[in-house]
């Protein structure tokens, strides 16, 4: 059996397309020529119906692609919410309980390679499941605290406040680092070495 020349093909695609582009084209402008040709009555009648019958198709369209978003974003929440759970019990609250005692270096250097551990799953899951602020807050915490320079616990917070966008929670009338206070023995430490900076 003899095979077409992709190239061939490809043209005789795009004059098809091109020729039925020009009839709709032309169809529609025979409508619109005939449309307005009537009373004005008439012409205005047909725009509004027309223009009714769009918005309703629109207004269908639209609510059903929310909808499904809405679907989709809600079977996708008990995922996130073990990993942010997760990440809540392992990285935040262990690491802040400790940061305020005094361990011995085996157990610390135990608790790193947890931690590193940890973060190489949390990063695979956050992956799969995490929104694209999440993702970039976890991120700019990462570089953060490889190059320094940026408080941690901020950055910290930033991850918790996208955490919460992310599960539907509003973040309203929350300051930035309000969230990782309430972790500190003094909640207003922080606003202090905010300032210092």
């Amino acid at each position: 059996m003899r095979r077409f020349n992709p190239v061939i093909s490809g043209i005789i695609g795009v004059a098809v397309l091109a020729l039925f582009l020009c009839l709709l084209g032309f169809g529609i402008w025979r409508l619109l020529q005939a449309v307005f040709s009537l009373e004005k009555e008439i012409t205005g009648a047909i725009i509004a119906t027309v223009g009714a019958i769009v918005l309703g198709f629109g207004t269908v369209v639209g609510n059903q692609r929310h909808s499904k978003n809405q679907e989709i974003r809600e079977s996708h929440r008990p995922q996130k919410i073990e990993v942010y759970k997760r990440f809540m019990d392992t990285a935040v609250v262990a690491t802040l309980r400790e940061a305020g005692t005094k361990d011995e270096q085996s157990a610390n250097a135990n608790r790193e390679k947890e931690l590193k551990d940890f973060f190489h799953s949390f990063t695979a899951d956050l992956i799969l499941w995490g929104s694209q602020g999440v993702l970039k807050a976890w991120r700019k915490f990462r570089v953060g605290t490889i190059h320094g320079g940026a408080n941690p616990l901020l950055l910290l917070d930033d991850i918790l406040r996208e955490i919460r966008s992310d599960l539907g929670n509003s973040n309203r009338g929350l300051n930035r680092g309000d969230l990782t206070s309430l972790f500190l023995k003094d909640p207003d430490e922080l606003k202090s070495q905010s300032k210092g900076k």
